[in-house]
C-alpha cells in the first residue's frame, strides 16, 4: 500500500520531469513561466492572467501586442474581464504611450542630474588639484627660498673668511717689514 507521502513524493516528481527546464531568477518570473503553461494548454483565467501579465510587464517585459493576443484568446473562451480589457483597447495604449512618455522624461531628468552631479564632481577634482598643484609650488618656493638663504649664508661666511685670511695676509706683510711681528697683532 502507497502511503500519502509517498504518493506526494510520486506527483511532485512526475510535474518536475513534465516540466520545461528553464531558470527563473524572480518569483514573478516563475509566475509568468506557470501561467503561459496553463494558457497554452487553454486556460481561460491563465489567458487572462498572461495578458496582464504582458500588459503590466511583470515577470515579462511590457508588450500589449501579445497581452491583447491573449486577451482575445481568453475573451473567445467567455471570460468577461478578458472582453473588458479589449473593449478598452484604446484607453489602455494611450496610457501606456503616457507612461512611456514619463519613464522617458523621468530618464532624461535623471540623466541630466547625474551629469550635473558629474560636473560638480569633476569641479571639486579640479579644485582640489588647483590647491594641490598651489600647495606644492609654495612649497617649491619656500624651499626655493630656503636654499637661496643657506647659499647667501654660505656665501656671506665665505666672504668674511676671505676678508679675515686676507687681513691676515696683510698684517703678517706689515709686520715681515716692519720687523715687528708683534705690533700689528
Amino acid at each position: 500500500m502507497i502511503r500519502l507521502r509517498d504518493l506526494c513524493w510520486m506527483i511532485l516528481l512526475t510535474m518536475a520531469l513534465a516540466a520545461p527546464v528553464t531558470r527563473a531568477d524572480s518569483p514573478d518570473e516563475r509566475l509568468f513561466q506557470a501561467q503561459m503553461m496553463l494558457a497554452k494548454r487553454g486556460d481561460a483565467s491563465a489567458q487572462y492572467y498572461l495578458g496582464e501579465m504582458y500588459e503590466q510587464g511583470l515577470g515579462t517585459e511590457p508588450n500589449l501586442s501579445e497581452a491583447f493576443k491573449w486577451y482575445d484568446q481568453s475573451a473567445k473562451k467567455g471570460n468577461r474581464l478578458a472582453t473588458r480589457k479589449i473593449s478598452m483597447r484604446q484607453q489602455i495604449t494611450v496610457q501606456h504611450e503616457k507612461e512611456k512618455v514619463d519613464e522617458n522624461r523621468a530618464a532624461e531628468a535623471e540623466a541630466a542630474q547625474a551629469a550635473g552631479r558629474a560636473r560638480a564632481a569633476a569641479a571639486v577634482r579640479a579644485r582640489e588639484q588647483r590647491i594641490t598643484n598651489d600647495r606644492a609650488a609654495q612649497e617649491a618656493q619656500r624651499d626655493a627660498d630656503q636654499a637661496r638663504v643657506v647659499t647667501l649664508k654660505a656665501r656671506r661666511e665665505a666672504a668674511a673668511k676671505a676678508r679675515a685670511e686676507k687681513l691676515a695676509r696683510i698684517r703678517a706683510i706689515l709686520a715681515s717689514q716692519a720687523g715687528q711681528p708683534e705690533a700689528f697683532e
